[in-house]
């Protein structure tokens, strides 16, 4: 294969780049000059890098969904981009450089293909009738470049190693948003005693400055890296990555905590479910959790934060409590009539909004309008076809991830299944609650995940069964 490093004279070159930069910048006192060619260089070395090894550039991608609004490039255009739009687009022209220059293509298919672009078509079909062409043509290109962005992860990234690095990037980068969120509501006094005299309306809720405008949105990037240390502190892994695993779930936690997300509280339950069967862990998981539960009930911030989320969750589910609640129920009440009204094709996409008024007034729903759960929603705006698809969809992921489980032999491998699992589980559940699942950068990346791991122990379990039939 050839390689743009293989010239020696390229590390001689460097070296006396940055002795004579740093030389420059000692001499008129700034180290401006310097900091700006090392970030020049250190640039030039990832784009290097990353059209030699395209799977590189996903760590990228997958951090930039996490940094949500961020940063914008061209923001205030028409056309803002954010870091996650310009990673994907950046790694997708790479990734055409790489296959023109290697002249090696070898595209890796699910064999899902035509299901997807049946329901492509299905969606592009049904703008002809939705009442909000427009929104419904943005949301449908959106849908498509996440599906592009899905296609790329599978065809780049080969190894469970590169999927854990993946997620371990994923978990630094929760860290430091728990972290903030937990002092910015939990551990801040005022705040703390404001949601407490709140009883569980209208609380503070964190989300992160201004990564997040919505604390669930904030909740649900918490779910991977949640699974992802949980399920290494129930595997055989070693205890020092086992106890730096507890720390960051607690911290995770914490985050979550701090969010006061009722769908975020009940799908974090699920995962922990999950792991703890999966890893067939229950009398230790007992016991530790026994032990958190007394240390947080003795910790009265803590303490208020758990009843406050307990309350919470319990309105959710009963559809009393806050007007959140209530309305939620009249929003899956109209997407079942508008699935009885026009079952077969549905509203259209992005037709929901619209046609909600003929159900109830806004007065009714406090100019609540926007679909909270994406199977009434899929119902309502595409009919029985696009339930079906969404079904088949969901058959397909829990199949093979539920496979990944089952051929995981060494120990990362199943801690890595068992996370991606519990993950999309988490976020199905989510979903049921909240919506925009369709759109949602991280758990496509999930899914393609998924489909990473696999191919890899597909191919493991296959080439040690050759090696058995040759022996």
């Amino acid at each position: 294969m050839k390689s743009l490093l293989s010239n020696n004279t390229i590390p001689a070159v460097a070296i006396l780049v940055f002795v004579a930069v740093l030389s420059v910048s000692i001499l008129q006192m700034s180290l401006l000059p310097f900091a700006v060619i090392i970030a020049i260089i250190i640039a030039a070395a990832i784009v290097l890098f990353a059209f030699q090894k395209p799977w590189i550039m996903t760590f990228f991608i997958a951090a930039g969904s996490y940094l949500g609004s961020s940063f914008y490039f061209a923001e205030g255009s028409p056309l803002p981009v954010s870091l996650f739009q310009f990673f994907l687009f950046a790694a997708l022209g790479l990734y055409l450089l790489h296959v023109l220059y290697f002249s090696t293509v070898h595209i890796r298919y699910t064999g899902y293909e035509l299901p997807v672009l049946l329901f492509v078509a299905l969606i592009f079909l049904s703008l002809i009738y939705s009442p909000d062409r427009e929104s419904g043509l943005i949301n449908a290109l959106r849908f498509v470049v996440l599906l592009i962005f899905s296609g790329y992860v599978i065809n780049t990234v080969r190894s469970v190693k590169v999927v854990s690095g993946i997620l371990m990037t994923l978990v630094f980068l929760s860290i430091l948003f728990s972290g903030f969120a937990a002092l910015e509501t939990i551990f801040n006094p005022q705040i703390a005693i404001q949601n407490l005299t709140a009883a569980g309306m209208k609380v503070e809720r964190a989300s992160v400055g201004s990564l997040y405008n919505d604390p669930n949105r904030f909740a649900a990037i918490l779910f991977l890296p949640a699974a992802f240390t949980f399920s290494v502190v129930n595997s055989d892994l070693g205890y020092k990555y086992k106890a730096i695993s507890a720390v960051c779930f607690l911290i995770i936690l914490a985050g979550l905590f701090s969010t006061f997300s009722r769908s975020g509280f009940l799908s974090f339950v699920i995962i922990t479910l999950i792991i703890v069967t999966l890893f067939k862990n229950w009398k230790n998981a007992t016991i530790v959790g026994f032990l958190l539960l007394l240390i947080v009930l003795a910790v009265p911030q803590l303490r208020n934060v758990l009843f406050l989320n307990i309350e919470r969750v319990l309105s959710v589910l009963t559809g009393a409590g806050d007007d959140s609640s209530g309305i939620r129920v009249m929003l899956g009440m109209a997407g079942v009539q508008m699935f009885i009204d026009s079952f077969f094709l549905g509203v259209g996409f992005d037709g929901f909004s619209e046609y909600f008024t003929n159900y109830y007034t806004l007065q009714e729903s406090i100019g609540v309008y926007e679909p909270h759960n994406i199977t009434y929603t899929i119902m309502a705006e595409l009919g029985l076809i696009g339930l079906f698809f969404y079904l088949f969809y969901l058959y397909v992921i829990f199949f093979h991830a539920w496979r990944n489980v089952k051929l995981a032999s060494a120990q990362l491998e199943k801690v890595v299944a068992t996370a991606l699992l519990s993950a999309f589980t988490a976020y199905t559940l989510f979903y049921q609650f909240y919506g925009g699942g369709l759109l949602d950068s991280n758990l496509m990346l999930i899914q393609a995940l998924i489909f990473v791991v696999y191919f890899r122990l597909s191919d493991e379990t296959q080439k040690t069964g050759n090696n058995a039939a040759l022996t």
